[in-house]
């Protein structure tokens, strides 16, 4: 039962963390934040990362780190930013398929 509960305040300190690091993405002008990863020191002074919830323990107090790349959205009013779109003028059409379908049998 300790170790459930253990992993489940691991969970719930990283979403805190998670929402820590959007509210400062956002008080810095950003709209979010992606690639988010838990970063792990260990003693030989290497770091590890990883996708889901990682929490250290020293012995004292256990701890959540995290790292993430804060982003902002381009307006589409801004003239430096381009919408691709499906076929471009002077872009080549698109190649068909070589891939035949076999006709159903009666």
């Amino acid at each position: 039962m300790p170790e459930h509960e253990e992993k489940e305040l691991c969970r719930n300190h990283y979403n805190k963390a998670v929402q820590d690091l959007v509210r400062i993405a956002k008080k810095n002008g950003g709209d979010g934040v992606a690639d988010l990863k838990s970063v792990v020191f260990l003693y030989d002074g290497r770091t590890e990362y990883y996708p889901t919830p990682e929490c250290s323990d020293d012995g004292e107090e256990g701890q959540v780190l995290l790292q993430g790349i804060a982003f902002k959205y381009a307006q589409l009013t801004d003239p430096e930013v381009r919408i691709p779109q499906e076929n471009p003028e002077g872009a080549p059409p698109p190649v068909p398929s070589n891939r035949t379908v076999p006709a159903p049998t009666p």
